[in-house]
């Protein structure tokens, strides 16, 4: 995760980049997202491309 994506939620990033978030990674916990989850800078996050 960059700056430019940390800040928004999944259903943001979801919508703009046409991909499907499945997992994120954050410090030491997994978390299964909800539209509403606020990304952070440093997450990894495991994505489906939409394409």
């Amino acid at each position: 995760m960059d700056k430019t994506q940390a800040g928004k939620t999944v259903e943001e990033i979801e919508e703009t980049d046409f991909v499907s978030i499945y997992l994120i990674f954050r410090d030491d916990l997994s978390i299964l997202p909800q539209k509403d989850t606020m990304l952070k800078l440093n997450d990894i996050i495991i994505i489906r491309d939409g394409n």
